[in-house]
């Protein structure tokens, strides 16, 4: 019997050890997997989520291109490819010139076939040094433009910009105002664009 007595501790010992083992603790390998996806979660929850892009939306195209009537009409909105429209006014010359063109001033509405998207005015200094009467007109233009487009004011700085010939870019609820300026490769001239457009957050 004492032969049989070591044996016996020994099985009853690893029977105990067994039906105990829900309180034993979980495998090194499952709490590192637990451990890293709360690390995941974590980073995913730390980084900046990206801004939803906003989408274009606008006018309907008839306003659009008679914003400017009867100063600079357009001749109507016409397809241009796939599902892109525009509509222009011929440009009209502001003074006169004994050589070359003249300064000249145009209305341009683009889109899709039945939303337009983008209003602007481009002016044409293709005379420099006779600029001053033809920067007032496009100041004149741009504030009418923006009064019919987004039913307020022009803002300060997006005028003082068209007034002195630089760039602005300004965003003032759901319409975005630009100014740009592009010189011409030739040195003689250089054109400026005042430009609205009409978004929304996605």
């Amino acid at each position: 019997m004492k032969v049989l007595t070591l044996p016996l501790v020994i099985a009853v010992a690893f029977l105990i050890g067994c039906s105990d083992s829900s309180h034993n603790p979980p495998p090194i390998d499952s709490v590192a997997t637990e451990a890293a996806v709360a690390a995941d979660a974590a980073e995913a929850a730390a980084t900046p989520q990206p801004e939803k892009p906003a989408i274009r939306v606008g006018w309907s195209p008839n306003d659009a291109c008679s914003f400017l009537n009867p100063i600079l009409v357009t001749r109507g909105y016409k397809h241009d490819f796939e599902d892109e429209y525009h509509c222009s006014s011929p440009y009209k010359d502001i003074g006169a010139s004994s050589a070359g063109l003249p300064n000249n001033l145009a209305y341009y509405v683009t889109g899709t076939s039945n939303v337009a998207d983008t209003v602007k005015l481009v002016l044409n200094y293709n005379q420099p040094a006779s600029a001053s009467a033809a920067t007032k007109e496009l100041a004149a233009a741009s504030r009418t433009l923006a009064l019919k487009a987004t039913g307020n004011e022009i803002p300060a700085n997006v005028l003082s910009a068209i007034s002195a010939g630089r760039a602005a870019v300004e965003t003032s609820g759901e319409f975005t105002h630009e100014v740009k300026r592009d010189n011409w490769p030739t040195g003689r001239g250089y054109e400026t664009h005042y430009i609205v457009t009409k978004s929304v957050e996605r």
